[in-house]
């Protein structure tokens, strides 16, 4: 394929429904059905669309705590260095951590083992 954005649809039968497909790395959205059944939010981890959904917990309560540890380093321009813990439990979701940057800082990069994003707004989400 030539580089750009593509719409890719397709239906794939299996004699037995295999664990996890890989995708592409830039993959924005997937919908998926399985025995005719709409997953509302598919389970997609460092580029893998998990098919076995039962293996997320289905009981306990869902908890979020985050701390956030700041780094100043002083010279030719001030660097703020900002280490986000995420301790989350419970059902997949996406959770809304608010504003983890102080006013006036913009955000270099992200580097995660979960799905994280920070939006126009500077709101972290995880």
């Amino acid at each position: 394929m030539n580089p750009g954005h593509h719409h890719i649809v397709g239906k794939l039968n299996w004699p037995q429904l295999p664990k996890v497909l890989s995708l592409a790395k830039p993959t924005h959205i997937v919908k998926l059905k399985v025995d005719n059944d709409e997953i509302a939010f598919p389970k997609i981890e460092r580029h893998q669309l998990w098919f076995d959904q039962q293996a997320e917990p289905t009981t306990g309560q869902d908890s979020e705590t985050l701390e956030v540890v700041r780094k100043i380093s002083d010279g030719e321009l001030l660097k703020l260095e900002t280490l986000v813990y995420l301790d989350i439990s419970g059902k997949a979701r996406e959770v809304n951590f608010g504003q983890v940057l102080p006013q006036g800082f913009e955000l270099a990069g992200i580097t995660s083992a979960l799905d994280a994003f920070m939006n126009a707004k500077g709101e972290l989400y995880a």
